[in-house]
């Protein structure tokens, strides 16, 4: 597809790449890259659709894992990352927090982003490279508009 993005001729595989992305759902489970490009390339109008059918797929037990689901959602649908990001099973490392804190930024919710970091780090046991990398995201993220009463590490606060 990137040649054609490229050339600005993507209307002339548009239609073929759709129906094959569909047929390809028809048969069985779909990537979550596979649910992205069918995304990007679904008129506004049709997308209320596809996220339906999304949906259908998670309840027959075909869709990807949440987590990646919510950040390919957090990229081309970011209203939808936290509806899906909540399906996952929480984890407290710093990868899958870093994860689901990026999905909540892109979908504006900067108070959610800050309280699942603060969160994670409370129960996670980072290293101090992480612990600084979590800082770093933490301010980047508004931590200053972390939630009322959220345990704030006091060396962040003064930071």
């Amino acid at each position: 597809m990137r040649p054609f993005r490229e050339a600005g001729q993507l209307a002339l595989v548009k239609a073929d790449a759709a129906a094959l992305l569909s047929e390809r759902r028809h048969d069985g489970p779909a990537s979550a890259p596979a649910w992205r490009l069918a995304l990007e390339l679904a008129a506004p109008e049709e997308r209320a659709a596809l996220l339906d059918e999304l949906e259908r797929a998670w309840v027959r037990g075909e869709a990807p894992a949440p987590l990646p689901l919510a950040e390919m959602l957090a990229a081309v649908a970011p209203a939808e990352g936290p509806r899906w990001l909540a399906r996952a099973e929480p984890e407290h490392g710093w990868e899958s927090t870093a994860r689901r804190v990026k999905v909540l930024e892109r979908a504006k919710d900067v108070p959610g982003a800050a309280r699942t970091l603060l969160d994670a780090r409370a129960r996670g046991g980072w290293t101090g490279a992480e612990e600084v990398r979590a800082f770093d995201l933490w301010r980047t993220a508004g931590g200053a508009s972390a939630p009322a009463g959220a345990a704030v590490p006091a060396a962040w606060s003064t930071a």
